[in-house]
């Protein structure tokens, strides 16, 4: 089991701390058993005023099951499931929506053979995003805020340079290896 830690920052001010749970099976699955989440609330005036754990979840817990964060063979057309916890208020879902394709990055360059996920949540439909993935890096980008035609997000997040190493292909080789940085960062 791996913890990562992805703290949400909107106009520099934490709004979200999550400690993400995964593991990876012996297929090359990649699985999500949970969240610890902090959500942290202000008032007009930028003081600190509550906090909850909403979403929350944790599998076997609350009739929680692990969903896949990242199938072994992402085939196009595949979707499931990568929270299911109804009780908790969890209940996001991925398709793949592109393979194989060509993704520039400013500042990093081209990468090849990214995957694009479309991920909704049946808790809130209109709530819509692309994530796309690198392979050997990860997320290198998402598209947050889409439309009902899948097209003009409210916001786009880039993997910034320096937070991993990039394809040899680039003519520039970072040495730092780190998480998905963000400039700054939005959620609903």
């Amino acid at each position: 089991m791996r913890t990562i830690r992805d703290s949400a920052y909107e106009n520099d001010v934490l709004i979200e701390d999550t400690y993400d749970y995964y593991a990876a099976d012996t297929s090359g699955n990649v699985w999500y058993f949970g969240e610890d989440v902090v959500n942290y609330y202000y008032d007009d005036d930028g003081n600190l005023i509550g906090t909850d754990d909403h979403s929350a979840w944790i599998a076997g817990e609350n009739g929680a099951l692990p969903g896949w964060m990242m199938p072994a063979t992402p085939t196009l057309g595949l979707s499931y499931y990568q929270e299911y916890a109804a009780a908790d208020e969890a209940l996001d879902e991925a398709l793949v929506y592109a393979v194989d394709q060509d993704v520039e990055i400013p500042g990093l360059g081209w990468f090849e053979d990214v995957i694009i996920m479309y991920e909704t949540t049946a808790i809130d439909p209109s709530l819509r995003e692309f994530k796309y993935y690198a392979p050997g890096i990860g997320k290198i980008r998402a598209d947050e805020g889409l439309n009902e035609n899948l097209t003009d997000p409210d916001v786009i997040f880039y993997l910034q340079p320096g937070a991993v190493p990039v394809p040899a292909s680039l003519p520039l080789v970072l040495s730092a290896i780190g998480a998905f940085a963000l400039s700054s960062r939005r959620r609903e």
